[in-house]
């Protein structure tokens, strides 16, 4: 008899073991839901991000060209002025 007992002790143990061990593997498992899905939205600000950033430079391109264009406008209409007072110093 007493080895029934023990026996039904270590059954007893045993069952209470395994719900533990399902109770933490339970757990993990949301978490691993909850990392996952939250690694999700980060690699989906990570693109927008990135499609941000790759519109910024192409603006930012955009305007070293345009500021280019303007300052040798700039230079072609002073150095216009500078030759037109040339010539009226002359006259």
């Amino acid at each position: 008899m007493n080895n029934m007992n023990n026996l039904n002790d270590m059954v007893m143990r045993s069952r209470a073991r395994m719900e533990e061990v399902n109770a933490r593997v339970a757990h993990l498992q949301h978490c691993m839901s909850e990392l996952t899905e939250k690694m999700r939205v980060a690699e989906e600000q990570k693109r927008k991000l990135s499609l941000d950033l790759n519109d910024t430079m192409c603006k930012l391109a955009y305007s070293r060209e345009e500021l280019c264009r303007v300052e040798c406008e700039l230079k072609r209409l002073q150095e216009m002025q500078s030759h037109d007072q040339d010539q009226s110093h002359l006259s």
